[in-house]
Parts: C-alpha cells; sequence; structure tokens
C-alpha cells in the first residue's frame, strides 16, 4: 500500500509500514531554488525553475519545473518535466522516452470565484 505525506513541505511517498527496511522517497523538493538536485526512486531530480509559467485549459500558473531523469546501461531512459504550482499542486508532465514524447495536463478545469 502506497500513501503520500509531507515532511518538512516536501511531498514524499511511504510504503506499507510492514516493509520495515524501505524508507520514505521524495517526490517533490519544497521549498527549493532554481539548480537544487536530489536523488528519488524516480532518478535525479533537478530544479530546473522556480517561476515557470504554465498555461492550461484551467488557466495559467506559476510553477516549480521538476526535472526527473534516468538512463541504464543500454542507454535507455527517460527525461520527464513535471510542473507544480504551490498550494495548488501538480499542473503537468512532459515525458520524453527514446526520443517519443507525451504530455498530461492534470488540472483541466477549476472554478474561478
Amino acid at each position: 500500500m502506497l500513501d503520500f505525506g509531507y515532511i518538512n513541505d516536501s511531498l514524499y511517498f511511504f510504503v506499507d509500514p510492514n516493509y520495515k527496511y524501505l524508507k520514505p522517497s521524495k517526490i517533490y523538493s519544497y521549498p527549493c531554488k532554481t539548480g537544487d538536485f536530489y536523488f528519488s526512486d524516480f532518478g535525479g531530480c533537478e530544479i530546473e525553475n522556480v517561476d515557470t509559467t504554465i498555461t492550461v485549459q484551467a488557466g495559467e500558473f506559476k510553477c516549480i519545473k521538476y526535472r526527473f531523469y534516468a538512463t541504464n546501461s543500454q542507454g535507455v531512459g527517460f527525461e520527464d518535466y513535471h510542473y507544480c504550482s504551490p498550494g495548488v499542486g501538480l499542473i503537468k508532465i512532459e515525458k520524453y522516452e527514446n526520443s517519443y514524447s507525451q504530455q498530461e495536463v492534470f488540472i483541466k478545469n477549476m472554478k474561478q470565484n
């Protein structure tokens, strides 16, 4: 069973506590600054920008741009860009695997007050 939670404002996922040898894994580091780097279960992660503006159907969001990447010994790998808006959440993911790209938009529609 996976569960998500925060440690010092960074988002982590936790594995079932019965697996006592597995530690929490950081997903999104926050607060952060451009150039910060850390390892996650997804590979290396670099903060590319803390002030990226993303426009989706729901509107325009000021986001942190996280770059996750890894390559195996055969040169096969991936590069993902995650755009998270503080106080809102995950807005968009761009995935690149061996020259193939796809995008996922997570916030499609929001009510405006």
